[in-house]
């Protein structure tokens, strides 16, 4: 017999990454819960208070094209048919193109609010799915055949039981502190600024990385000669930077960015977010899983961020669509091989890439330069790259014909 608050997955955490969970699990004969914190206007899209957007990468388009949501999600979505690498001060430039792994495009940037009302409409209406918002973990404990989950619900305690947790709860998951699992965390001591910036004339459907003696920077097409603007830099730097107006803060981008947009118009409003890298030692716990920050919170310099969390979703969506029992040990440790390699690559080539352009010495500057300009001249490796950008791995290519 099955009673109300009995369901076989409950994602804690209703973001981006949860919601696109729900959504491979929608119209499945599990029962799935999805708890947030927030209520569940967060996921609307009826004003563009969110100045967010994200580089999806082709395979992340896949990913969803598979889910059944791309077609709406490509209605706001901007392709980048070529990615632009440059270092301030320096000769050497890389450009990364479509055209040369013969696809239409590297990825695509699109709205943080358009993404989030698009997959909201698809949960909403499911029958197996119940979204529970706002809500907020507050306990966890075992029992003979899964986990018993306390939530606090404006003050009203609730529990239910579930035959699979998954944490999607962000960088500083509940999920994961409540069952002790460690993090290996890295203090970048950095902010960064979003904002969209208008320009004259800006090349079509190129982005823009580039690095700059004061942190990197990138620069997402919109369309429209729009561009979603990421600059990272040290606290004190970031505030300097946020307490310029408009005017000045423009001519401080254009000193740092160049002109290969043209001449930067005006700004947006301006937001920061804190930088640091937090890596989950293990993704797995006794009927439990991590997905997205909770697992894995990187830097953005790569913009692989939202990226890597897809590929938790279709790794672990792929195994539950065969599987009996989804909490069992077995599929647990299949997640787990899948996903481990691919999050510690990850994490560590954002590190590095970081760490490379972070050396303000003359030396190093020449230097990397001198590598930005011989890797354009290197076909195969500079493919390799973008095909690492793109999301491409092999075992996720088999997993995808398992989605749901």
């Amino acid at each position: 017999m099955t009673h109300a608050n009995d369901y076989d997955l409950t994602i804690i955490g209703g973001g981006l990454v949860g919601a696109s969970l729900a959504v491979a699990l929608a119209g499945t004969d599990w029962r799935v819960a999805l708890i947030d914190q927030q209520a569940l206007r967060r996921l609307s899209d009826e004003a563009d208070e969110d100045e967010r957007s994200l580089a999806l990468s082709w395979q992340s388009g896949k990913i969803f094209q598979r889910l059944g949501v791309w077609e709406a999600i490509a209605q706001r979505a901007a392709p980048m048919r070529t990615v632009h690498v440059s270092q301030q001060g320096s000769f050497g430039v890389t450009r990364l193109r479509a055209a040369d792994l013969r696809v239409g495009a590297l990825g695509h940037v699109v709205p943080y609010r358009h993404l989030a009302a698009t997959l909201n409409a698809r949960i909403e209406g499911q029958t197996n799915l119940t979204r529970l918002a706002p809500a907020r973990l507050a306990g966890l404990r075992a029992t003979p055949g899964g986990v018993a989950v306390d939530l606090d619900q404006e003050g009203k305690t609730t529990t239910l039981t579930t035959r699979l947790l998954v944490g999607a709860d962000g960088g500083r998951s509940n999920v994961r502190q409540h069952l002790g699992m460690p993090a290996r965390e890295t203090a970048y001591h950095q902010q960064a600024i979003v904002a969209n910036i208008t320009v004259s004339h800006g090349p079509d459907k190129v982005a823009f990385e580039r690095f700059t003696a004061e942190g990197p920077m990138a620069m997402l097409p919109l369309g429209e000669s729009r561009y979603s603007l990421v600059w990272t830099g040290d606290e004190a730097t970031t505030a300097r930077r946020m307490a310029l107006p408009d005017g000045a803060f423009l001519d401080a981008l254009q000193r740092a960015f160049g002109y290969y947009a043209g001449r930067l118009i005006s700004a947006g409003r301006r937001e920061t977010f804190p930088l640091r890298q937090a890596v989950a030692t293990r993704v797995t716990s006794r009927r439990c899983a991590l997905v997205g920050n909770a697992a894995h919170l990187l830097h953005p310099v790569a913009g692989q961020g939202l990226n890597l969390a897809l590929r938790d979703v279709a790794a672990l969506a792929s195994l539950l669509a065969s599987a009996n029992d989804p909490g069992h040990p077995d599929l647990l440790a299949r997640y787990a091989q899948l996903r481990m390699t691919d999050i510690r690559l990850t994490a560590e080539a954002t590190d590095k890439l970081i760490r490379l352009f972070a050396d303000p010495s003359a030396l190093m500057r020449h230097q990397r330069g001198a590598g930005l300009c011989l890797l354009d001249k290197l076909p195969p490796v500079k493919n390799r790259l973008a095909r690492f950008g793109m999301g491409l791995r092999r075992p996720l290519a088999a997993q995808l014909g398992s989605l749901p």
